[in-house]
């Protein structure tokens, strides 16, 4: 399964967890949008990351926001904000208040646009 219907089955899972303003962990977005295995998390973070070009090309609120890092008090994996830093969309630490900051904003842009 190739990266884009990857990130097409994972836009629908996320899609709908933004309309109940609701996070979710890679391991169980991966599980949610039946990403078939063996790297399943590896295949739906390269999906991720395909998702946020898409968002920033289209001035989008960042879908990926919503998944987030069971070990990193509920921020993003550090990939999320390395690749924003390579698109020049962020430019802050992986963590820390920062980063923090950075990822509440994007949640709540994304909660807005997506329960209107």
């Amino acid at each position: 399964m190739n990266e884009k219907i990857v990130a097409s089955l994972l836009r629908v899972v996320l899609k709908d967890l933004a309309r109940s303003k609701s996070i979710i962990t890679y391991a169980n977005l991966a599980r949610s949008a039946k990403v078939p295995g063996p790297y399943f998390i590896h295949k739906t973070c390269i999906a991720l990351e395909l998702i946020i070009e898409q968002d920033v090309a289209k001035n989008r609120p960042l879908l990926a926001a919503i998944v987030i890092s069971k070990t990193r008090n509920e921020l993003p994996a550090p990939g999320f904000f390395q690749h924003l830093t390579k698109l020049g969309v962020y430019c802050g630490p992986e963590q820390g208040k920062e980063a923090a900051i950075f990822h509440a904003c994007e949640l709540k842009k994304v909660w807005d646009f997506y329960c209107d």
